[in-house]
This record gives C-alpha cells, structure tokens and sequence, in this order.
C-alpha cells in the first residue's frame, strides 16, 4: 500500500519520503528516519493492525504529533487502510479512508494537502 501511495503521490507532483525507498544501504535509520520527519510537510499514518502495533511507526507519528500540538498546524494526517483499533491520540483525528474506496481517498487526501 505504502510504495501505491508513494508512486501516486509522485505522480501528483508531490515529493514523499518513504524508509525503504529513500535510506540508502549503510545509513543511520533512526538518523536518516529524524531527517525525513524535520523536512516532511505532514507525516500519513497508515492504519492497520501492524502500523498500530509497531513501536517504530508510533515514534515517527508520536514526533510530528506533537509539534502540531505546538504549532496547531496540522502535520499528521491518519489512513485507515485496514480494520484495526485507532490509537488514542489519533481517535481524536479526522482519518482519510482507504479500506473502500482508493481512487475516492486519495483525491480527498489531494485536496487535504493542497
């Protein structure tokens, strides 16, 4: 799903970051993972049981979450993209769709990015 979503995003003329395709073999994750987030204009959570699962994914959220927090400007944007308990923070959030309609949610989240 992530890898669907990052070629339609580039399709779009946006530029998203994704770990597997920007981390060059022999670099620091965490530091190359911390240098995506500071550069990154909003951070789309993909919501599935093993998202919600992951310590990692939780770290990367939790960091911009917080910083929108701050700066009420919104930076984290949840997918639901499988049935699956939405952590507490992000219940609070409004939440893009995926599980149904793709072609629908991403023009919703096209038009949310704008």
């Amino acid at each position: 799903f992530a890898n669907c979503l990052y070629a339609d995003l580039v399709e779009q003329g946006h530029t998203p970051w994704l770990d597997e395709r920007d981390i060059k073999a022999g670099a620091s994750i965490p530091a190359e993972i911390q240098k995506g987030l500071a550069a990154a204009d909003y951070v789309l959570v993909l919501l599935s049981p093993h998202s919600v699962d992951s310590q990692w994914v939780r770290a990367e959220w939790e960091t911009l979450f917080w910083d929108e927090m701050n700066t009420r400007k919104i930076k984290v944007i949840p997918l639901l993209i499988e049935d699956c308990e939405i952590p507490p923070f992000l219940k609070v959030k409004k939440y893009i769709d995926f599980r149904e309609d793709y072609a629908q949610a991403f023009s919703q989240l096209l038009k949310d990015i704008a």
